[in-house]
This record gives structure tokens, C-alpha cells and sequence, in this order.
């Protein structure tokens, strides 16, 4: 299987590691990654403060940078929401986001969707907490709000439990 890593501009500016790590994740699990050095945003930043013609803009050269054959996967949840529910709100009927929301998966979801024996594993020397976050839970379904009565499977949770204490 193959995949491109989406790394978005604050994990490249603020926390690297993030995407080493996602790398890593897929690598084990069998994946071979692609990871498209140009820096790209998809404009959510943007969007949520308001400046709906910048973000459509970016979200726009993203979905170009990012237009291929192969998933992509995004170590974000507002990233890939951005990428999956925006485009329709934001730019022309026709423009290549469009088909672009269909290739985007959030990581945890799509490595959770991997057959058993290419998921990751492993061991944890030490422990973590998990924050689920607004927009994996509201517009991924990345599992159940604390508001919500409907109780949904969470690939994070599910990833979680197969590695060792």
C-alpha cells in the first residue's frame, strides 16, 4: 500500500516530531510513504479566524499540491476536515479540492482501517493521555462527544489498545 503524508504547516513549523512520528507509524505498518517537501497549509487557520478568501486560497494551491492517486494522510483532524467538508463551502463547483476531500484520511483512521497484521504495534515506555479533539469528533467521527448520545467506534482508542503497557 501507498500513501502520502500530509504535513501540515503548524506540525512543520511548531512540533516536527509529530510528522517524524506519523512517518514512523506508517512505515511500521507496512506503508510506503510519499512526503511532498513543499510546505503546504490547507487554510484552516484561516477559515477559523474568519478570512474565508485567504483560506479558500489555500485550500485551493493544497488541493492541487496534494492531487494524486494515492491516500492522503493527515496527523491532524482540523487539517482533514479542512481538506474533506471545506472545499464544497469555499471554492467553485468543478475545482480539483473537490475530489481531493474523497483521498483524505485522518491517521489514526486510516492505519485503524489496515488489515490486522500490517497495524502497528508496539510498546509504550511510559504513559499518555489522549485529548480527542473538536474537530475529529464533530465533523470525522472519530468516536463519541461527551454531548452525544450516538456511540461510534474510535480508531484512536482501538490503535491505543494494541500496544503494550
Amino acid at each position: 500500500m501507498r500513501a502520502r503524508l500530509f504535513v501540515p504547516c503548524y506540525v512543520e513549523q511548531l512540533r516536527p516530531a509529530v510528522a517524524e512520528a506519523s512517518l514512523a507509524l506508517l512505515e511500521r505498518a507496512g506503508v510506503e510513504v510519499v512526503v511532498d517537501e513543499r510546505p503546504v497549509c490547507c487554510g484552516q487557520p484561516l477559515y477559523s479566524a474568519g478570512d474565508l478568501p485567504r483560506a479558500a486560497s489555500l485550500l485551493g494551491e493544497a488541493a492541487v499540491a496534494l492531487s494524486g492517486a494515492a491516500p492522503v494522510v493527515c496527523p491532524s483532524s482540523s487539517c482533514a476536515a479542512m481538506l474533506i467538508h471545506r472545499p464544497a463551502e469555499l471554492l467553485p463547483a468543478g475545482h480539483p479540492a473537490a475530489a481531493l476531500g474523497r483521498q483524505v484520511v485522518e491517521l489514526a483512521t486510516f492505519l485503524d482501517r489496515l488489515p490486522p497484521p500490517r497495524r502497528p504495534g508496539g510498546r509504550l515506555a511510559r504513559r499518555v493521555s489522549l485529548h480527542p479533539a473538536c474537530h475529529g469528533l464533530r465533523e470525522l467521527g472519530l468516536g463519541s462527544s461527551r454531548e452525544s448520545l450516538a456511540k461510534r467506534r474510535d480508531p484512536v482508542r482501538a490503535l491505543l489498545a494494541g500496544i503494550e503497557d
